[in-house]
This record gives C-alpha cells, structure tokens and sequence, in this order.
C-alpha cells in the first residue's frame, strides 16, 4: 500500500513538472542563448523566425508545435539545413495539399536559386510563414 502511495506522489510530482514546463527543454528556448550564432545570416533569421513561431504556439497552449517550432530553431541556430516542411509532416486536405504543393514548390525554387543568400531575412520570412500556413491548414480552425 506505501508503494502504491509513493507511485502516486511521484506521478503527481512528474505531472506538475511537465505542466509547467520547468523541466524540460522543448517547450522554452533558454538553450539558445549560450548557442553561438551560425555563421549565415539566414540561419540566424531562420532561428529567429521559428522561435516567433513557437512563442506564438506557446501561447495557444500548442505543446506540439511549440516543440516542433522551437526544435526547428536550434536546428537552424545550430547551423543545420532547416529545409520548409514537407508536405507529408502534416495531416492536410487534398484540397489543401493541391494548395500548398505548388506554393511549396515555388519556395524551394527560390530557396535553391540563391534567396538564402540574397534575401535572408525575407527567405526566413517565406520558410517559417509557408510552415506556419501548413500548420494552421492542419489544424485547420483557425
């Protein structure tokens, strides 16, 4: 019976501590300051992008996105290829997958053709608000 008790106390003490978000990294960017910068400037506005994203989800109470976009923001911080979501990392239409297909096409062509390196703040922009439709259509309500 004292186990039973003990189980209990400290599932109540895990279930507080994933509530508040205290205890794990996914669901707050503090590991990004002490980062190093990346060395592209579309990176740095990528990162920056995708934190935006992931407040904005934090905000709505989205735990899922919220760790996604902030995991795609020390991804980029850390200097990894952060490449737009593809279309299958999302539960969308065909009415929306025949919208978002061509759009995402027409991104990764830019992308490709050198805007990371001309634009980067709009190239950031384009990446993280194209994500940012994907997700909205997924849940789609809002």
């Amino acid at each position: 019976m004292a186990t039973m008790a003990r189980v209990r106390a400290l599932s109540g003490v895990m279930a507080l501590l994933l509530l508040s978000g205290c205890a794990f990294g996914p669901f707050d960017t503090d590991h990004l300051a002490p980062m190093p910068p990346p060395d592209s400037a579309f990176d740095e506005a990528l990162s920056a992008e995708y934190v935006r994203l992931g407040d904005a989800e934090r905000a709505d109470y989205d735990w899922v996105d919220t760790a996604r976009f902030y995991r795609r923001a020390t991804d980029a911080r850390a200097g990894l290829r952060v490449e737009p979501e593809a279309l299958d990392a999302r539960d969308l239409t065909p009415e929306d997958r025949a919208v978002l297909g061509p759009a995402r096409d027409r991104l990764m062509r830019a992308l490709l053709d050198g805007a990371r390196a001309l634009a980067p703040a709009a190239a950031a922009r384009a990446q993280a608000g194209f994500d940012c439709w994907m997700q909205e259509q997924e849940e789609g309500h809002q």
